[in-house]
């Protein structure tokens, strides 16, 4: 899938027949969009019909050397905290089509994919139009089937590594005394060839 961008839309979008009885708000969604850096980055279009980019100052707060050694912090999480410090809308003034698109539950049975192409012409917005909309059953049953399988399968696969690595230990300790015994006849064999025999 890689990387995207959010984008709220506090306007007024169109929707398709089906989908308008349903207890959505659209204005909370965060729709992804790939039409910009796909760096993750957060944009909004107002009810004005103008583009934003958010942008967000932060500070990344590292661990100190001595919270890696006690904690035993290797690479993850790299800070110990991310404080926000300022948060500013900035006006885009972009020049062309902003695709972008949700995945929401329908009913019990069916989810939905709507895309939307919105017209920017200097930074204001000129329309918003479906360019895709696709209704399709889910099988949650058979997924949620799917999942409990999955875990029914590793929980006999650490049954398993824990039952043939207890043993493979049990086994490598057998095998280390023996080791150990053979190199003592060893060593009395060749203390008695060479004081005893010669």
């Amino acid at each position: 899938m890689g990387m995207y961008d959010t984008l709220k839309v506090k306007k007024q979008l169109p929707l398709p027949e089906e989908v308008k009885s349903l207890d959505i708000k659209w204005t909370e969604i965060e729709y992804q969009t790939k039409s910009f850096d796909n760096t993750l980055s957060e944009y909004t279009i107002s009810e004005d019909g103008k583009l934003r980019e958010i942008i967000i100052e932060r500070e990344y707060i590292p661990y100190t050397e001595e919270e890696k050694k006690a904690k035993k912090i290797k690479s993850w999480p790299l800070f110990k905290d991310v404080i926000e410090k300022s948060k500013e809308e900035k006006e885009l003034n972009h020049h062309g089509v902003v695709r972008f698109y949700c995945y929401e539950r329908f009913d019990e049975d069916n989810d939905f994919f709507i895309d939307y192409d919105a017209y920017f012409t200097y930074g204001k917005l000129d329309k918003i139009e479906i360019a895709e909309f696709k209704k399709f059953e889910v099988e949650r049953d058979r997924l949620d089937n799917l999942f409990a399988e999955h875990k029914k399968f590793k929980n006999r696969a650490k049954r398993f590594v824990a039952k043939y690595t207890g043993w493979n230990w049990f086994w490598g300790k057998v095998a280390r005394v023996l080791l150990l015994i053979i190199s003592c006849i060893e060593k009395i064999r060749v203390f008695i060839y060479r004081f005893l025999l010669v």
